[in-house]
């Protein structure tokens, strides 16, 4: 399953790749990029994990970077 996640704030591009290496760790990620110019993470992630990954990926994006925020779209 697709997904593009909106990331607001986010401060530079080092934080990009900090978050993308540990997005990719998670069980039920099949693919992450995150695009610090365009302020999105695509992500190609198991569709019976997302609901649970979600809330991951939003603790990692605020660990690396307190000012940033994640949205859905």
């Amino acid at each position: 399953m697709k997904k593009i996640l909106t990331i607001q704030n986010l401060k530079c591009s080092s934080c990009a790749q900090k978050i993308q290496k540990a997005v990719a760790q998670l069980v039920g990620v099949n693919e992450v990029k995150v695009d610090f110019a365009a302020s999105q993470i695509s992500l190609d992630v198991d569709q019976t994990k997302y609901a649970g990954i979600l809330p991951t990926i939003k603790a990692i994006t605020e660990r690396v970077d307190p000012n940033a925020t994640l949205t859905e779209n």
